[in-house]
């Protein structure tokens, strides 16, 4: 989750960081309790949202209508929205998962850090056979290259695999216990996960990351997936401009 101040109203507002959106959605239901159902007359608006840091962005976002969730004990202040992938679109950005923190950075940056030696670049591809306007990144488990998605908005998820790739791994690399079967929300309508604990690893860029769990879902057609949990004690680079994603160790 990401804070910004929404400059028309001055209210501070909390948006979903989600890389796997391509395009920045709000929620009609949330926008309508926070700012006012003024702000949901039409399907488009621009809105000017300024950070912590003073970093100030103006973009289109469009609605998601009858979406949302209104403030109450156990969630006083809901989530406005999604700031999708296009909200990367020419700002490079870190990702600090231990500061929790995320700093908008200049190309030169971007280039100091390539040069760090604690450091792993690789270059992704944006569109392939079944997503568009992705972080398509190559990976590597044993000596097969695949190539997974990274998803933000896929949090909790080291690794998510289509069924097949699952119960592949799952015969190979990835040997665990039974999986375990989870209802969870995915824009508004549920979806069931598959979740099972695993000992193996994965390299990205020659850097090896270890995987404890592995999901997928037998009712949704999703590609391979890297969340965030991956990389929970790591700080990720993403230069869209450059289709470079990194990691600093």
């Amino acid at each position: 989750m990401i804070r910004a101040r929404e400059e028309n109203s001055g209210r501070e507002v909390k948006f979903q960081l989600d890389t796997g959106a391509p395009v920045s959605p709000l929620y009609e239901i949330a926008v309508a309790e926070q700012l006012g159902e003024k702000y949901t007359k039409a399907d488009t608006v621009e809105f000017c949202l300024t950070f912590s840091d003073s970093y100030k962005r103006c973009m289109p976002f469009f609605y998601m209508r009858s979406l949302g969730k209104r403030a109450n004990e156990t969630n006083p202040e809901p989530t406005l929205g999604t700031l999708g992938l296009d909200f990367f679109k020419s700002q490079p950005v870190a990702i600090d998962f231990p500061a929790r923190k995320i700093y908008f950075l200049s190309e030169k940056i971007i280039d100091d850090i390539r040069s760090n030696q604690d450091s792993t670049f690789t270059t992704y591809q944006s569109d392939s056979q079944n997503a568009r306007d992705k972080i398509i990144i190559p990976f590597k488990m044993g000596a097969t290259v695949q190539y997974a998605i990274f998803d933000t908005g896929s949090s909790p998820m080291e690794l998510y695999l289509p069924p097949d790739e699952w119960e592949k791994l799952q015969a190979t690399h990835c040997r665990g216990q039974n999986h375990e079967t989870l209802i969870v929300e995915a824009w508004g309508k549920p979806l069931t996960l598959w979740r099972q604990p695993a000992t193996c690893s994965i390299e990205i860029a020659n850097a090896k990351f270890n995987v404890s769990e592995i999901y997928t879902s037998p009712d949704s057609g999703f590609p391979a997936m890297l969340g965030n949990a991956l990389f929970f004690d790591k700080i990720v680079v993403i230069d869209t401009a450059r289709h470079l994603f990194g990691v600093l160790q």
